[in-house]
């Protein structure tokens, strides 16, 4: 069991090596940090849209890419997506992405930086989210940014 890091600043302008975002099952990055993932990381999407194109895409499913030389990990931690404030993340699949992502620490230098997963226009309790985060990072520290500093309750 790992503690979070906290760090505000800009995940997309850190040094961070490998970076976890969370994706919908519908191959769409259009808004929210997988938008910024698409837009700085484009292989990153390539990889992600190529996987829903051949094989489709399920929860708890992640597909890393190399894009400008760091680790982009398409976490699929959601279904459908939606911009109703309904919540969209699949706590389950969260259980089993980080879980699953302790096979691969020392692979990732046992760091592991994202944002507040699920919990933006995924709609997810941050209290939720931080706990399975928490419980499940073992062979890694997870480190998370924020823009303003700010932890959600």
């Amino acid at each position: 069991m790992s503690k979070i890091i906290y760090i505000t600043g800009d995940l997309i302008l850190s040094d961070e090596p490998t970076i976890l975002h969370g994706c919908n099952a519908q191959g769409k990055m259009g808004s929210g940090f997988a938008l910024q993932i698409r837009n700085n990381y484009p292989d990153a999407y390539k990889t992600y849209i190529k996987y829903y194109n051949e094989c489709g895409l399920i929860t708890g499913l992640i597909i890393p890419a190399i894009s400008n030389n760091k680790i982009i990990l398409n976490a699929i931690s959601q279904d459908k997506y939606g911009y109703d404030k309904k919540v969209y993340v699949d706590y389950q699949a969260l259980y089993k992405i980080f879980r699953d992502l302790n096979k691969y620490g020392d692979i990732f230098d046992n760091r592991i930086a994202m944002p507040l997963i699920g919990s933006g226009l995924a709609g997810g309790s941050w209290k939720i989210i931080s706990e399975i985060i928490e419980m499940e990072s073992i062979n890694y520290t997870p480190i998370v940014y924020t823009l303003d500093g700010i932890i959600p309750d």
